[in-house]
């Protein structure tokens, strides 16, 4: 079993009503963490698997060939624009009458990149996030990228999984 928390984050219009009850990203991280210490401390295995990704993982919205349906056929590049028929890019099974507004849309996600940030430029997790959710930089922040968890709980994470690692090392002695 895997327990973990999951960040509710207002993306769009429909959930700005509960905005004020959210938590910043940086917030969320360090209740994140706090979290995982009380679970491993009450005896559950949980936080010691890999949270963070070996390899920089771009949002698959950003990739050629990757869509998200509705029930209508309607093909959206991100799952937070399901609904908005404003933000399809086309219909499936009719992508070659995309007409150019729709096709302009497809070709600003393919072509968006944190690289453009200087924030993330000089970003050491920029590795990790790439920028993190592209909706949120492009329509949401209007060119600023949203930094995720990683960016402030990632020494936390390292720290507590060297512990972790040191004290099965310890115990694999003692047993030797």
């Amino acid at each position: 079993m895997f327990i973990y928390l999951g960040q509710v984050i207002p993306y769009t219009a429909g959930c700005k009503s509960y905005e004020s009850s959210c938590m910043l990203t940086e917030e969320f991280s360090a209740i994140n963490q706090q979290f995982y210490k009380n679970l491993n401390l009450m005896g559950f295995d949980a936080g010691r698997e890999s949270f963070y990704p070996s390899f920089a993982r771009a949002c698959d919205a950003n990739r050629t060939n990757a869509f998200v349906l509705d029930p209508d056929g309607d093909m959206y590049k991100c799952w937070t624009e399901i609904g908005n028929k404003a933000a399809s890019i086309g219909k499936i099974g009719d992508l070659i009458l995309q007409d150019e507004e729709k096709g302009n849309r497809e070709i600003q996600w393919l072509a968006w990149e944190p690289f453009e940030y200087s924030e993330c430029v000089k970003c050491k997790i920029l590795p990790i996030c790439m920028g993190g959710c592209a909706h949120q930089a492009m329509f949401i922040n209007r060119g600023r990228p949203e930094c995720k968890e990683w960016k402030y709980g990632l020494e936390n994470y390292v720290r507590s999984m060297f512990f972790s690692l040191k004290a099965q090392r310890a115990a694999i002695d003692k047993s030797c």
